[in-house]
């Protein structure tokens, strides 16, 4: 909806440890150390050595997302289009997608900060 602002630095994502995925009808949200969310809305993928799997639907990522539990991030890259891309230490990718130019794609939260894409 939004994209991300070209000046934005988004370092502080590589590192914390992924805590706990709560998953909801319409809505994932991925819970990191250092009161670091990422509450997806949109169209987002997952990808493994296994797997590639594009969602729309928050529950059918479930089996996905939860693999991802006690992982770190160790890349993030990201394009002023809002798409980005998280890679973990286990070689997986998150791929998050501006993918409505209506509504919220997904929310970077870090503490009292926010970001709506």
């Amino acid at each position: 909806m939004y994209g991300l602002p070209p000046q934005i630095e988004l370092a502080f994502l590589v590192g914390p440890r992924l805590e706990q995925v709560a998953i909801g009808e319409n809505e994932i949200i991925f819970r990191f150390e250092s009161a670091i969310s990422l509450n997806v809305q949109g169209v987002f993928e997952i990808r493994s050595a296994m797997s590639e799997s594009s969602f729309t639907s928050p529950p059918e990522a479930a089996q996905q997302a939860v693999a991802l539990l006690g992982h770190t991030i160790t890349e993030e890259t990201h394009a002023s289009s809002g798409d980005m891309w998280l890679i973990f230490d286990n070689g997986a990718k998150l791929v998050l997608h501006d993918s409505s130019a209506e509504y919220e794609s997904y929310e970077i939260r870090r503490g009292d900060d926010l970001w709506v894409v």
